[in-house]
């Protein structure tokens, strides 16, 4: 995040970085490396996490900004957002015909206009 930049922007950008790493990694593969390799998981799980803690602070900024719902709890949202992501990583949703990326896609288009102020 850049000083000045745009904190919906933001969002959407890591979101986007967050959904490409996710879809690149099968549950199985994440699965091994928690239990075989958990120096990396851990390493895993600190950057994932400051990855979330930007996207807090980005709602923060947008709310001061007046572009995102006073109502809304930065910090909630994001985990609500990490836990639909986690669930959908983790689930066949090609049983459905539905792709992964699409899923992501659309949460993604939810979640952002779930927490906006004003329709864009």
């Amino acid at each position: 995040m850049e000083e000045g930049s745009d904190p919906i922007s933001d969002i959407r950008s890591t979101f986007e970085q967050i959904k490409v790493e996710v879809s690149r990694v099968s549950p199985l593969f994440q699965e091994d490396i928690r239990k075989l390799l958990p120096q990396v998981h851990q390493k895993l799980r600190e950057m994932r996490a400051e990855k979330f803690k930007m996207v807090e602070e980005s709602i923060r900024k947008a709310q001061q900004l007046r572009q995102v719902k006073e109502t809304v709890d930065a910090h909630l949202v994001t985990i609500l957002f990490l836990g639909t992501l986690e669930g959908l990583s983790t689930s066949d949703l090609s049983r459905h015909g539905i792709p992964k990326l699409q899923a992501f896609d659309t949460l993604i288009d939810i979640f952002i206009s779930g927490i906006l102020k004003h329709k864009l």
